[in-house]
């Protein structure tokens, strides 16, 4: 479940950060690709900045893989353009393409030592003995396994060899790293440290790492820009916390944490992206929502967990609601509650500081009115 504290949201998130060379490291233009008539990617455009990293997520099957594959040059689109670093690269095979990939099996040699895995690209590119030394030392250091240059990959743990194929792949200095879900063999607290591990590599060197991941936490804590894929399409770009407070879709909102959605219609839009809405039980509020919503239209008001709170007694801006579940999860309390208006709802309270509701108890549960974000009911 991902969690962002709320924050001022501006409205240039979705789009890529200005670089200095005037283009950016991956654009993809109306790029397609079928399998036996079934699409695995359907006319995405997407801009990746120079330094950025970059996330590809969604579900199993909404092509993020497909996509990466496809700037990668292992697959060759149906239709569209690609370009890396300003260059036409889309029907470029890969070994000519100024990017490199790592996988989630990492394919190291296992009869060769750690330094002699990192160096392999560059004894095949004919690189000068010296030079290899210098820059296997150089990337043996950037990730941290200084002294294990005569290891072999089986003497080490699953996330000292996720840092090997980093190293072997980023010695080679491509313009573009792209990763393929190369964390989802590890366990949750291994998994977590790699995040950061690789966050931390990545801001030191500079490269634009494009990753793709089906986790959205993984996602969330890792990249500077997220884009959300759906059937093939991209539903939605832009930083996480964009993304998180701002949701397009009902889809992206529900993809990316839990949203508690309250049937709403709307009464009027006040042409400064607020909407005035009816809520059974609530009356008429006002609330932000997507563009494009029309009086007399039937919405969804989604308000996460995090911002709703129980009440004591009936207040205005409150729905009546039955405390049916409570999980205690150490630094937050998950409370599952029935109401009459919008069903089952979420309620996500700090730890130590929430009540001690039961199951069983009849309480309210409230928002803040800048809390909730309007969609549309059937998207």
């Amino acid at each position: 479940m991902a969690i962002v504290t709320k924050n001022t949201i501006g409205t240039n998130l979705d789009r890529p950060p200005a670089t200095a060379s005037g283009h950016g490291a991956v654009t993809l233009t109306g790029v397609s690709r079928q399998y036996g008539g079934v699409t695995a990617v359907d006319n995405i455009d997407l801009d990746v900045a120079d330094g950025e990293f970059f996330a590809l997520l969604g579900p199993s099957g909404c092509g993020k893989s497909t996509t990466l594959r496809l700037i990668a040059g292992l697959e060759l689109p149906d239709g569209g353009q690609i370009q890396i670093g300003g260059r036409e690269m889309t029907n470029v095979p890969a070994h000519r393409r100024p990017v490199n990939t790592v996988f989630q099996q990492y394919a190291l040699f296992p009869h060769l030592s750690i330094f002699e895995n990192v160096a392999f690209g560059l004894r095949e590119a004919r690189v000068r003995r010296s030079e290899i030394r210098a820059r296997v030392s150089r990337m043996l250091q950037l990730v941290d396994l200084v002294g294990r240059d005569d290891s072999k990959p089986r003497q080490l743990s699953g996330g000292m060899q996720q840092r090997v194929a980093l190293a072997r792949a980023l010695v080679l200095e491509p313009r573009v790293l792209l990763l393929d879900e190369p964390l989802a063999a590890l366990d949750r607290k291994l998994r977590r440290q790699m995040q950061e591990s690789i966050k931390d590599i990545q801001r030191k060197v500079g490269t634009t790492f494009v990753f793709v991941t089906h986790d959205q936490d993984e996602a969330f804590s890792m990249a500077d820009r997220v884009a959300v894929m759906n059937q093939g399409s991209v539903d939605q770009v832009g930083e996480p916390r964009r993304i998180y407070e701002r949701p397009r879709s009902l889809f992206v909102a529900d993809f990316v944490g839990v949203s508690n959605k309250i049937p709403a219609r709307v009464v009027r839009a006040n042409g400064d992206g607020s909407y005035e809405v009816s809520v059974d039980s609530l009356g008429t509020t006002r609330v932000l929502g997507v563009d494009g919503l029309a009086p007399d239209e039937d919405a969804w008001l989604v308000v996460r967990p995090e911002s709703m709170e129980f009440r004591v007694g009936s207040t205005a801006a409150a729905l009546s609601a039955t405390v049916v579940d409570v999980a205690y999860m150490g630094p937050q309390v998950v409370y599952r509650a029935a109401t009459d208006v919008a069903g089952e709802v979420h309620v996500i309270a700090p730890g130590r500081r929430s009540g001690n509701a039961s199951p069983g108890e009849e309480l309210s549960v409230g928002w803040q009115p800048d809390a909730g974000w309007l969609l549309p009911r059937g998207n």
